[in-house]
């Protein structure tokens, strides 16, 4: 498999609608689907010749590339969304970086031990508590996305309105309370992403994804592009940086994390634990082709061989919409369980290096449909679950 990575910086204000425009004020996505990168280059292929060939059919057809969510990005990294266990200072977020953690190895701890106390005694945001040790304020939930470096800090794109009003067809003017706001993001915004091409073919397909998407290219995404908005420009592609620590030890560390927040309770875990961490939505059906619901999902939903215990999830249920801008059609409402969504799984102790080969394949693979669209991208024992947690061997 090639793994590349591709910037893009926004040129004018970019609209990603994340609904229906079916009120008078749209939100917008703080990221850049892969869905909406692969349709602008294929859109641009075809506009540049009548008929698609071989190479655009392998490209968008065969599966073989898969098109990743762009996040925002800052000095050069790429930021990765917060799990759903994120927290941080209530009133303050991540402006204090020792109130930023993760509350899902207390949660679980507080389930093993039939008490609160892990939690009570985490729960104030330690800055406020020195400074205000009478009236703390707590931790709460923190979303967005973060850099992955040495000192914790989050990055977001910055946003503003656009107003607009609606044109009355018959008259060919401005249309009697119809005025509308869309939320973009500013211009000058810098998005990185992955795409990834597997298959004995995956050097020159990754040759050709290069060419359709050149440096300097302009591409168009997004809503409201006939008023001017949702050009981005292609600063360049790079191999993906594969430094950092490896999934074996992710896990090592994960563990020691797990065994040292026990020991502070006079307790031990009673195997080895490993999360699963959406990157993007993941979509997944039963037999029947019914979208499948959180008291639905199983181990063996993720692929996890028998013996595996599902022992918690932290997760947001989401509907993907879109649109078909070659059929000028809405595309088809799809349930799926929303980015940064949290599964927390245990195995019996000795059974470690028969579930990372596993864990490998789903991480590389994905899980779920569409996922040549981005979508289903996991990371294994994110280190953001441990890095706020003093390491115990």
């Amino acid at each position: 498999m090639i793994e590349l990575e591709i910037t893009l910086e926004t040129e004018s204000p970019l609209v990603l609608r994340a609904g229906r425009a079916s009120a008078q004020f749209t939100p917008t996505l703080t990221y850049i689907p892969g869905a909406a990168l692969r349709g602008a280059l294929a859109l641009n292929r075809l506009g540049e010749r009548s008929t698609p060939d071989d190479e655009l059919r392998q490209v968008f057809l065969s599966g073989a590339v898969s098109f990743g969510p762009l996040f925002p990005s800052q000095n050069g990294v790429a930021g990765r969304p917060l799990p759903l266990s994120a927290v941080a200072c209530k009133r303050y977020g991540a402006k204090h970086l020792r109130s930023a953690g993760d509350s899902l190895f207390r949660l679980e701890l507080a389930d093993v031990l039939g008490s609160l106390k892990p939690l009570d005694e985490w729960e104030d945001c330690p800055d406020c508590l020195d400074q205000e040790p009478n009236y703390p304020n707590k931790r709460d939930r923190l979303s967005g996305y973060y850099l992955e470096e040495d000192e914790f800090a989050t990055v977001k794109p910055v946003t503003r309105m656009l107003t607009g009003v609606g044109m009355s067809r018959t008259t060919g003017t401005a249309a009697q309370g119809i005025l509308f706001s869309m939320e973009a993001i500013e211009e000058g915004q810098i998005f990185r992403g992955r795409v990834r091409i597997e298959g004995d073919e995956a050097e020159t397909l990754a040759e050709c994804v290069k060419e359709l998407a050149p440096e300097g290219k302009i591409l168009r995404l997004g809503a409201a592009r006939s008023r001017g908005q949702g050009r981005v420009r292609v600063v360049g592609w790079q191999p993906v940086n594969l430094q950092g620590p490896s999934l074996g030890e992710r896990w090592d560390v994960l563990n020691a994390v797990v065994r040292g927040l026990w020991a502070e309770y006079d307790a031990e875990p009673e195997g080895e634990y490993f999360t699963l961490t959406l990157e993007s939505p993941l979509i997944l059906r039963d037999a029947c082709l019914r979208p499948l619901r959180a008291d639905d999902l199983k181990a063996e939903t993720f692929g996890l061989p028998a013996g595996v215990e599902r022992r918690r999830f932290i997760l947001n249920e989401v509907i993907l919409q879109g649109w078909n801008t070659a059929w000028r059609l809405p595309k088809r409402d799809t349930p799926a369980f929303g980015m940064g969504s949290v599964f927390l799984f245990r195995i019996p102790h000795g059974q470690r290096d028969a579930m990372l080969a596993c864990l490998a394949e789903i991480e590389q693979a994905g899980l779920g449909e569409r996922r040549h669209e981005g979508f289903g991208r996991v990371r294994v024992c994110d280190p953001f679950h441990y890095r706020f947690e003093e390491v115990s061997t």
